[in-house]
C-alpha cells in the first residue's frame, strides 16, 4: 500500500492499516529508522488522551503515566514481601 505525502509533510494511514490494527484518531504514532527504513509504530489512545481532547487541559500525561506505572510496581514489590 502506498499514500502521498501532502505539501505540510503530511500522509494519510491506509483504511486497511488502521483497520487491521484497531487504530483510531487518538492513538499515537511514532516513526523510527531501522537499517535505512522508516518504520510506523503506535501506542493506542487512552482515556487519558480522551480526557484531554475533551477539556483541552494542558496536563503532562507522559509524566503521569511514568508516576502510576513507579507507583505500582512499589506496591507490587511491598506486596510480595
Amino acid at each position: 500500500m502506498s499514500t502521498t505525502i501532502t505539501s505540510k509533510g503530511q500522509v494519510t494511514i491506509p483504511k486497511k492499516i488502521r483497520d487491521k490494527f484497531g487504530l483510531k484518531s487518538a492513538d499515537r504514532v511514532t516513526f523510527k529508522i531501522e537499517k535505512n527504513k522508516v518504520v510506523l509504530d503506535f501506542e493506542k489512545g487512552t482515556i487519558l488522551d480522551a480526557c484531554r481532547k475533551q477539556t483541552k487541559v494542558s496536563v503532562n500525561f507522559r509524566k503521569q503515566r511514568e508516576q502510576m506505572k513507579k507507583a505500582i510496581a512499589e506496591r507490587i514489590v511491598k506486596e510480595m514481601k
